[in-house]
């Protein structure tokens, strides 16, 4: 019978793929085991394009336990300003936020925030 390996060891090889992602999405179906840290890691930085925004925000409301994994988030495109306060608003242990090539418009966000007191960031 071949040896167990230590789970802090398994942590610690699948912590080395971060930034892996096709790596990561392996991993996260080998067993249960690997399950959690693996998808921990897929959704720590979360990039989002354009109209990928609602499917990202569909999905957040279908997994609810997937929001305290994002850490970085990373939008670019062209978003529907109600739509990333919202987004935004769900991710509950936010770090990092960026920018890039991005359009909306920011009078859309103030009219949420200012009718719905739920949206804070």
């Amino acid at each position: 019978m071949l040896p167990r390996i230590p789970l802090e060891l398994h942590d610690k090889v699948i912590g080395a793929l971060h930034g892996d992602s096709d790596t990561l999405k392996s991993c996260s179906l080998v067993c249960k085991t690997w399950f959690p840290i693996a998808r921990s890691l897929l959704f720590y930085r979360v990039h989002v394009e354009g109209e990928d925004l609602l499917h990202f925000h569909s999905f957040m409301d279908t997994n609810p336990n997937h929001r305290q994994r994002g850490r970085e988030f990373r939008a670019s495109g062209l978003a529907d300003g109600r739509l990333l306060a919202r987004v935004l608003s769900s991710l509950n242990d936010l770090e990092s936020l960026e920018f890039f090539r991005f359009e909306m418009n920011p009078l859309d966000v103030k009219e949420d925030w200012e009718s719905d007191p739920l949206l804070t960031i």
